[in-house]
């Protein structure tokens, strides 16, 4: 009676261990998935807080050089000018590039569409996507 009960309590403790365990990796999992998402969250802030930051000082010192005319600010507006490009095409490669982008075509042909519901692109529909899509690409080599 005494081998059962241990037996048992065995049993109940190494199934206590396996659920636990479970529990962990189960865990690990959600945990690494969350956390993906908030890191590239977090990465996305800290480059729209550099490009706010590069707006800023772009449009500072075009208004700097444009008061005064002195060829060394005008050099200092090109840089930072510059730097917003850089910033700006890095975000449009970075939001291009990110795993939602098929989401982000969908949602632009809904735009597009004007949320018809419709399953089927007429020649204007289609018409309309060129037109848009091609702005918004001469939108983004301007910058």
């Amino acid at each position: 009676m005494q081998s059962r009960f241990i037996l048992m309590e065995g049993g109940t403790v190494l199934l206590a261990v396996f659920l636990m365990a479970g529990a962990l990796i189960l865990s690990e999992m959600i945990r690494s998935q969350f956390s993906s998402g908030v890191q590239r969250l977090h990465k996305q802030i800290a480059l729209q807080s550099q490009i706010h930051n590069a707006f800023d000082g772009t449009v500072l010192a075009f208004w700097r050089f444009h008061g005064s005319g002195d060829p060394h600010l005008l050099e200092e507006y090109r840089d930072s000018s510059g730097e917003l490009r850089m910033l700006t095409k890095q975000d449009l490669d970075t939001a291009v590039a990110g795993p939602d982008q098929q989401e982000a075509e969908n949602l632009l042909v809904a735009e597009v569409l004007g949320n018809t519901g419709a399953k089927v692109v007429t020649l204007e529909d289609s018409t309309r996507l060129d037109t848009v899509l091609k702005a918004r690409l001469t939108r983004c080599s301007a910058i």
